[in-house]
């Protein structure tokens, strides 16, 4: 067997990590990020020359999709863990965030079902200590979960009729049940749902077009979720919660934080010029172009069609809902024409989410370029290795 851990260095980095993270001292938590980086800049090199290869016997395979998911799940934690220290969170939960990212980025580099099963344990297992509530750990798992759905269900992905019923009702439930939260941060959780499931639909389509139009989707949603996370981290911190009721007005009273999380909000929902909007049309040119190449199938795709773009108006209503509360909305205080009681905003927060939002122009396409079937290109995101990925026996 030959030697395959040199191609797991991001992992093996990781998972020193860890063990930092539970048994560090003072500045255990600046290490931690410093390793993350590191894994970072290593799956980002082995992202940029791309080499496939089979790890083990077949049980992992660094494919395209598997440098591109490992990638985006190893900055995802990085750019938690930077969160993390900014808000002033305990270190400790740090450990439990990596291990949930080295189980998912098994699972993305996964060669047989049972190895993402046992790699997915893993990540469950670890990301439970992430569920109490904080916005920093909810939005990585916000988005490195998708990441590892939608990258598994390119590998082993069930027959077409039932991924494409349960990626409609999954979308439907989740843009639903977003309309009705009261809580920002819920909201966002539930909207995230509907947004995976119409990347499930662009992996059904088993195209090219479809498998890219994912990997688009998913950057756009990691670079929003991140950073609408984020500002609500700072805000809880500054005001105790995230309930809709006590953003009301948020503009009056940080009005830096609550144009930040409005253009992230606007990413989302898919207005131009942002990113999300480009994520959107590329997705339903993908699956617009599988009506015409997979006419056996003409009727699930033109009902996958018809299902993005009713929750795509859903999912609109859902952010646009959550964009007036914070803007139009005002408080008893306002009302009675006191005076705004300001919200800390600090320059840390700032200059992460606004790193973040120039993250949502970056990948603007170019004026006239197109991708293969007709529909619109990211200019600065090179997915390799694109072809439909063999079925698993």
């Amino acid at each position: 067997m030959p030697f395959d851990l040199d191609a797991l260095l991001p992992e093996c980095l990781l998972a020193v990590g860890v063990v930092l993270a539970l048994v560090g001292g003072r500045y255990a938590g600046w290490l931690v990020l410093f390793v993350s980086a590191g894994a970072a800049a290593l799956a980002g090199w082995q992202w940029a020359v791309p080499a496939d290869r089979s790890l083990f016997d077949g049980l992992l395979a660094l494919d395209g999709l598997a440098r591109f998911g490992r990638l985006f799940l190893v900055v995802a934690a990085t750019l938690t863990c930077l969160l993390a220290l900014l808000t002033g969170l305990d270190r400790r939960p740090l450990a439990a965030l990596l291990a949930a990212a080295l189980g998912l980025m098994l699972v993305t580099a996964s060669g047989h079902w049972q190895v993402a099963v046992a790699a997915a344990a893993v990540a469950v297992a670890a990301g439970c200590f992430l569920l109490d509530g904080a916005p920093e750990w909810a939005g990585f798992l916000s988005v490195a979960v998708p990441a590892a759905v939608v990258i598994a269900l390119a590998r082993f992905a069930s027959p077409l009729p039932v991924l494409a019923a349960v990626a409609i009702l999954l979308a439907t439930v989740g843009n639903l049940t977003a309309f009705r939260e009261p809580n920002a941060q819920r909201l966002l959780g539930f909207a995230t749902l509907g947004q995976v499931a119409l990347l499930a639909m662009a992996v059904a389509t088993r195209t090219a077009d479809g498998l890219a139009a994912a990997q688009v989707g998913l950057v756009a949603l990691g670079v929003a979720n991140l950073g609408a996370f984020g500002v609500l981290a700072f805000v809880r911190r500054a005001v105790g919660s995230t309930d809709l009721r006590d953003l009301r007005g948020l503009i009056r009273r940080a009005p830096a934080l609550a144009v930040l999380l409005t253009l992230f909000l606007l990413s989302l929902l898919g207005a131009p010029p942002f990113v999300g909007w480009f994520a959107k049309a590329q997705l339903l040119g993908a699956l617009a172009d599988a009506t015409r190449t997979h006419p056996e199938q003409a009727g699930w795709m033109s009902a996958l069609v018809i299902a993005a773009v009713v929750n795509f108006v859903l999912a609109a209503v859902a952010y646009l809902g959550l964009v007036r509360t914070l803007i139009l909305e005002q408080r008893a205080e306002d009302l009675e024409e006191a005076e705004p009681q300001a919200v800390a905003e600090p320059a840390a927060a700032l200059a992460y989410a606004g790193v973040l939002v120039v993250g949502l122009v970056l990948f603007l396409g170019e004026p006239g370029a197109s991708a293969p079937g007709g529909h619109v290109s990211i200019a600065a995101t090179d997915l390799r290795g694109l072809t439909p990925p063999a079925r698993q026996e």
